[in-house]
Formats: structure tokens, C-alpha cells, sequence
């Protein structure tokens, strides 16, 4: 085998290892503009249930879903074209849940061994889902 042969192939190898590494993220936060801070608030809270919330910043709220991830909601201009989705234990309860609190959730969709889940949207028409994952 020649050198040459040897040194490309030693850099194909170590190129191929470094675009495979992946960063280390330690937290996550997912952010959604609202029209009404305090009313948003509101509504994620019965959303929610009882997670820690804090206000970081004027005109912005956090929700701290786990260890390592937050929901932001802040004062901005609404959009659309994304979907903050969460996993659930039990779709059917998270799903009935909505009915009781006036929300309108779509049909539970299920993919078998895959996924089940719904959609539904805040008062500001941001899309949101919760999805469970199915038993292969």
C-alpha cells in the first residue's frame, strides 16, 4: 500500500469521524409569541398543570416542562408554519382533558407502532400537539 494511499485514507477516516460528532446540548427552550402575556399565561398554566413558572425578562414568561427544557411565551408578532409538540403518558386523558377545558383538540390520529397523537392551537393560533409513542 503506498503512503499516499495511506494518508488519504488515515483523512477520510478522521473527516468522516468530526462531521459525525454531535454538540452537547444541556437545556433546551422553545419560544411562542403571544398577543396577551397575561392571558397566555393563563391559559398555559391550565394547559400545563402545576409547573414551575417564572418571569426572566419584562414581557416574557417561562415554563419549565423538566430538567432540561422550557416553553418561553413572549409579547411579539404571531406566526405560523411550526408546531411545539410534547410527549405524553396517556394521550386519551391529555385529550379529554382539552374537551374540559373548551379547547378544541382534533381526533386522536394514530400511527400503529409508531405514534398517536393530536393537534390543537392556543388562543393566538399557534399550533401545539401532544403525541404518545406507541409500542413497536
Amino acid at each position: 500500500m503506498s503512503r499516499i494511499f495511506v494518508f488519504m485514507l488515515v483523512v477520510c477516516v478522521l473527516h468522516v469521524g468530526k462531521a459525525q460528532e454531535r454538540p452537547q446540548y444541556s437545556s433546551s427552550t422553545f419560544c411562542l409569541p403571544v398577543s396577551d402575556l397575561v392571558q397566555a399565561t393563563a391559559w398555559y398554566q391550565q394547559l400545563l398543570g402545576n409547573v414551575e413558572h417564572f418571569s426572566p425578562a419584562p414581557g416574557v414568561v417561562e415554563f419549565k416542562l423538566n430538567d432540561n427544557t422550557w416553553l418561553q411565551l413572549f409579547e411579539g408578532t404571531i406566526g405560523n408554519g411550526s408546531i411545539f409538540r410534547l410527549e405524553v403518558a396517556d394521550i386519551q386523558k391529555q385529550h379529554s382533558k382539552l374537551d374540559k377545558l373548551g379547547i378544541s383538540p382534533t381526533a386522536i390520529e394514530l400511527v400503529p407502532k409508531v405514534v398517536s397523537y393530536f393537534d390543537f392551537t392556543d388562543p393566538d393560533g399557534n399550533q401545539l400537539s401532544f403525541y404518545k409513542l406507541e409500542p413497536q
